[in-house]
This record gives structure tokens, sequence and C-alpha cells, in this order.
């Protein structure tokens, strides 16, 4: 489980994009990345190992960002894999029921790496439960812009805790996007793994992110409705 949980201040602007094919985005840009700002969560898979979040003002794309370090020991003969995970919630929750199921959302960022490489991609949190899309694989030296990815529920997996599953991540389950999935948090991971025994060792990597979005697209009814705006208001005139 969970090893610490810091919360110390918001690291996330949610914004209604009006009239663009966007319904929500989440965003950590230059405004989120205060150093004094450290809200994380570690999690360990196997034996316990290290994971670290922190903002620095300088060095960025262009300017301020955040760090993550994470290692992990070499699983246990008993054990097949080993992770740390660190993961990053923003802090404006979706509610599902009131604000519409999720058929898709897309998640894209800016990444770098001093050494090593971390698994990075967006997180939720649904029912106290953490859910990993592990899209994105960090090692390039200079900052990087990855490709704007769509992703689905079945792009999200359970994070178990379990060092007999790979990662401790169950692609078998995964979050509920319908209208009854209640409310869900999103955010950002970054973690390193190993394994399988035997031949896995250790892992670590110290790597940044900036300009990170999540964006969930405008369903059709919101289209719609948007379109529908100017004639109304024209029939008020």
């Amino acid at each position: 489980m969970a090893a610490r949980t810091f919360a110390l201040s918001a690291l996330a602007a949610l914004s209604i994009a009006s009239g663009a094919n966007a319904y929500y985005q989440y965003s950590m840009t230059q405004a989120g990345f205060s150093p004094t700002w450290s809200q994380f969560t570690q999690h360990y898979v196997g034996p316990s190992g290290f994971a670290l979040s922190y903002g620095l003002t300088t060095g960025g794309n262009p300017t301020e960002h955040r760090a993550f370090e994470t290692t992990c020991p070499a699983p246990i003969p008993t054990q097949d894999y080993s992770a740390s995970y660190c993961s990053l919630l923003f802090t404006s929750g979706y509610d599902l029921g009131t604000q519409g199921a999720i058929p898709q959302l897309t998640y894209r960022e800016d990444f770098r790496s001093d050494f090593g490489v971390q698994m990075s991609g967006p997180v939720v949190r649904q029912a106290g439960n953490f859910y990993f899309a592990p899209v994105l694989s960090v090692s390039a030296a200079n900052w990087t812009s990855s490709n704007l990815l769509t992703l689905t529920a079945a792009d999200f997996y359970l994070l178990t805790y379990n060092p007999m599953q790979p990662f401790g991540l169950d692609p078998s389950s995964n979050p509920d996007f319908s209208a009854a999935g209640g409310v869900i948090e999103f955010g950002m991971f970054r973690g390193v793994s190993s394994g399988p025994v035997p031949g896995g060792g250790s892992d670590n990597a110290t790597a940044y992110t900036d300009n990170v979005y999540i964006t969930i697209p405008a369903p059709a009814s919101a289209l719609l409705v948007l379109a529908a705006l100017p004639r109304r208001a024209r029939r008020r005139r």
C-alpha cells in the first residue's frame, strides 16, 4: 500500500474550454510547479523502494517543471517483481454522474531524463483505488514532447501491489468511466520496476516533466448545445 501521502497545495488548474472540442482539461503547466508544493503519493510493489517528486523553478520547458526520483530494489526470491511509483493527483475531481461518462480522453506531456528510464502516463483514483496507464517510456536526455495519446478506461490498470503480477498492475481490472462511476480524480505517475526473478536487478532513474495535459473531449450532445447557442442568442435579439 502507499507509504506516505503529501498534500500541501494544489498542483492543477481546471478549465472549461468553451466552444472548443474539449470538455474539461486538467493541466500542470508553468503555474503548477512551485517547489513549495509537494503533493505526491509513494507506491511500492515488493521490497520497499524510494520515490520522490519536487518542483524546480528553472531548466524546464521553458522554466518551472517537476522532478521525479525513483528507485526499486531487486525482487526477492519469493516475489517475481518489484516496482516503485510516484503519483501526483490533480485536486479537482470529475463527477461522472453529473458531468457525463468518458468514452475516451487524451494525454500529453513534455519530459526528459538525467539517467535511467521511467514509466510515465496518466493515473486515475476511483473509490480509493489507483489505476495507472503506463503509456510512455521516459529516457530522452533533452526535452521531448509526447504525441497526443488517446486512451480509454481499458488502458488504465489497477495497482494491486501484488509482486507476483508484472509491475504490480492488473490489466484486467480497469476504472469505471460510465455515468455510474461516481467521482474520479486524474493525475500522472512515474515509476521504475524490475523482474521477473531470476535476473531482475535493482533499478533507479531521475527524470522530469512539464506541460502535462489530460483532456476530456466534449461529448456530441455538448457540441450540439454549443453550436446552437449563437442561434438562440440571435432569436432573443
